[in-house]
Formats: structure tokens, C-alpha cells, sequence
């Protein structure tokens, strides 16, 4: 990072600077796949259960089913790549105002996809949205029928952990500061900014 006093007159000043940035991976995936090794069973059901504490009935909820968590090879810890600038000009020692922006891009991102969903989906919704598994009615409320939407009726969810999202963002914020006496200040701020995610997944804790 730099700071640049034009002149050394104290009036313009420019400051930029950029960086790269290693984060940590979170604890919840690395405990889901600790746990979903394959001893975790489910079961999936629809409509009146017993009620709780009592474990739903055997020929009520009849599919049992494992669930695994797998981190695929190449797994990295996500990084980030951040740049900005500003520019800021003093009149007198009353009114400051200044222009600041920045860049950032984030990328290994951890990504969870369901290995053992249908490959391709059986239909769409009025919205387009995809619909895997057979579709059935209780009420109403409509579901997939339990192990219709899997390709291995012996697991349930098979998650795979990926490092292949990224995202991108940008930010520009215009800044006037103004003085009246020795204890008031007044402020006005502008923020433009946009963030674009690459991170197809349904969450990444268990």
C-alpha cells in the first residue's frame, strides 16, 4: 500500500494499495465428513409421524438409506485478491471529499454438488426449475417419492466438496465531510457496488 501527499501540501492526497489473502477452511465440512462416513443412516418420509421424541414407525418410514461426505482431490484453501484507490482533496480545514474504489476476487471457494442425484432431471416447475425424482401428493404438499431421485438406492446423499467457486466484486464510494465550528461534523456518502457469486451449492455445513 502507498499514500501520496501531492505537493506536501496536505490538500490532494492519493492512496492505493492491493494485496493477495489466504483464508481458512471451515470447520462444519471437514466435522460433515467426519461424521457422514457411511454410519449415518436416513430415513425419509412423508406425511403423520409419532410424535417427537418418539422415532417415527419402521412401516411408516421404511427407506434407510446412508449418507457420505467426500472432499474431492485438489481440495485448497480460499484465497483472495483484493486491489483499491482513493482520492481525497482538502478545502481549507472545513470540506473533504473524496473518491474511493476497490476490486476484489475470491476464488477455491468450497462448493457442494450431490453426487448421487439423478444426472439429469425428470421434469420442470411452472418457474423452470428442475424437478428430479418421482412426484407425489399428501395434501398439499408435494415431495419426491423417498429414493426416487437417487442413482444408488444404498446412500442417501452422497456430498462432494470442491474448492471451484469464485466470486467477484467492486465497489465506488464518493465521500463529502464537512465542518461547522469545532463540534459538529456532517457527512454524505454515495456507495455504488456489485457482487457476482459462482457458487452453485446448497450449503456447506451438516
Amino acid at each position: 500500500g502507498i499514500t501520496w501527499d501531492i505537493g506536501n501540501r496536505h490538500a490532494w492526497v492519493l492512496r492505493a494499495g492491493a494485496g493477495e489473502f489466504t483464508g481458512r477452511t471451515k470447520i462444519a465440512p471437514v466435522a460433515g465428513a467426519m461424521t457422514n462416513n457411511g454410519d449415518v443412516l436416513v430415513r425419509r418420509t412423508e406425511g403423520s409421524l409419532r410424535p417427537w421424541p418418539a422415532p417415527p414407525d419402521t412401516s411408516v418410514a421404511s427407506v434407510t438409506a446412508a449418507r457420505v461426505t467426500l472432499f474431492t482431490p485438489g481440495f485448497r484453501q480460499p484465497r483472495t485478491q483484493r486491489v483499491n484507490a482513493g482520492l481525497s482533496y482538502a478545502v481549507g480545514r472545513s470540506v473533504a471529499v473524496s473518491l474511493e474504489g476497490g476490486y476484489q476476487r475470491s476464488d477455491f471457494l468450497l462448493r457442494r454438488t450431490d453426487a448421487n442425484r439423478l444426472p439429469v432431471p425428470v421434469g420442470v416447475t411452472q418457474e423452470g426449475r428442475p424437478v428430479f425424482g418421482n412426484l407425489i401428493q399428501r395434501g398439499a404438499l408435494i415431495a419426491a417419492a423417498p429414493g426416487s431421485h437417487r442413482q444408488f438406492s444404498a446412500f442417501d446423499q452422497i456430498s462432494t466438496l470442491t474448492t471451484s467457486g469464485r466470486s467477484e466484486a467492486w465497489a465506488a464510494t464518493l465521500s463529502i465531510e464537512g465542518r461547522v465550528g469545532r463540534s459538529l461534523r456532517l457527512d454524505a456518502d454515495e456507495t455504488c457496488s456489485q457482487h457476482r457469486a459462482y457458487v452453485p451449492f446448497g450449503g456447506v455445513g451438516d
